[in-house]
């Protein structure tokens, strides 16, 4: 009878590891998703709701400089980047009003992983996104700083900005949207290679989703999967 115990005890030990096995295998499945982002699961929060593990910045941001804004001052969301090609990053209105962007900032990431507050671009006085509406900012130009409200590339209505910065799609990226003061209101993350050049990364669905590729760049526009 003691034997028969030990031997039953002996499957259900088996059994349950192999069901843990199981369950943890599902895990790591959901945790690394598909495609080319998929390095980049970190569930980790940094105290601005909007770092999510999709667009997370790769640094301690309570480690920089005026860290973090309080995201309800200023609900704009990083909803498309492009590295390769024509590259822009667009800050998409996900509200149902108007937000006044004055003063506040567009910055690539620095050596230490903070923004580079440095070479951002600064929104002048009067400055507003519209309603469900797209600011686009185009980076690696010289005539950096001024609005364009014709000749706006592929843009449409967005009103555009010219960047000095620029966005790296060998080693990847970071763009953030700061606070006039410099603190970081949300951020969007480039991985590595992570669009073609006929592509771009963003949001789907458009402004709330994951970043994911877009069957093609749409500045100013929604995304499309």
């Amino acid at each position: 009878m003691r034997k028969a115990l030990i031997v039953f005890c002996t499957v259900c030990l088996g059994a349950t590891s192999a069901l843990i096995a199981c369950s943890e295998a599902a895990s790591d499945s959901l945790d690394a998703g598909s495609g080319k982002d998929s390095g980049n699961a970190d569930t980790s929060q940094v105290g601005v709701d909007q770092i999510t593990p999709d667009a997370k910045p790769a640094f301690d941001a309570s480690a920089c400089p005026n860290a973090i804004a309080d995201a309800a001052a200023l609900p704009v969301v990083v909803n498309e980047i492009r590295a390769k090609g024509k590259e822009f990053v667009e800050i998409f209105n996900p509200t149902n009003a108007s937000i006044d962007l004055s003063g506040s900032k567009v910055s690539d990431v620095d050596t230490n992983g903070c923004p580079k507050s440095s070479e951002a671009i600064v929104f002048p006085a009067n400055t507003s996104i519209p309603a469900n509406g797209y600011i686009v900012v185009f980076s690696g130009q010289t005539d950096a700083g001024n609005a364009v409200q014709t000749a706006c590339f592929d843009a449409g209505p967005a009103t555009c900005y010219y960047a000095n910065f620029g966005i790296s799609n060998t080693t990847g990226e970071t763009l953030f949207v700061l606070t006039s003061s410099d603190a970081i209101v949300t951020n969007g993350f480039y991985p590595p290679a992570a669009a073609d050049s006929g592509q771009s990364w963003g949001r789907l669905p458009n402004g709330t989703g994951a970043f994911a590729v877009n069957s093609a760049p749409t500045p100013g526009s929604a995304n499309q999967p």
